[in-house]
């Protein structure tokens, strides 16, 4: 479970830049 949440942690982070590069 933590080694999921860990995970999930970095993909928003992965996400954020994407929309920061998209704006």
């Amino acid at each position: 479970n933590e080694e999921d949440d860990d995970d999930m942690d970095v993909n928003d982070h992965d996400v954020q830049r994407l929309v920061i590069v998209t704006q």
